[in-house]
């Protein structure tokens, strides 16, 4: 299943750090989709993602600096359109540049 290895990419994209991680997922799907409900359960129960997961539904809306500066890590894809896909990558990129973590995922790296 393609969720087992994005979890494994996440996890190791942020291991080194501390508990109590934030993490944001960027993606176009639906929020009550059964994948974003699997891939919302596997990541609660991973030690050490206990301080929460914030979605952002980025087909609708782009979330700005400040949100992403909230969260150590964030795990971007898409299945359809972005709201603004070039806002989206400008905010991404601040986010990095600040020491934010993103991790690209399928249908993202094309």
């Amino acid at each position: 299943m393609m969720w087992e290895r994005v979890i494994l990419i996440m996890v190791a994209a942020i291991a080194w750090t501390a508990h109590g991680i934030n993490v944001g997922l960027c993606h176009t799907s639906s929020p009550a989709s059964s994948d974003i409900q699997a891939l919302v359960s596997r990541l609660e129960a991973i030690d050490g993602i206990d301080a929460g997961i914030t979605d952002f539904q980025c087909g609708d809306t782009t979330p700005n600096l400040a949100e992403l500066l909230e969260l150590d890590a964030v795990l971007v894809w898409s299945i359809d359109t972005f709201n603004d896909a070039e806002a989206l990558g400008t905010v991404l990129a601040d986010y990095v540049d600040a020491g934010g973590r993103v991790v690209e995922a399928q249908f993202n790296l094309g």
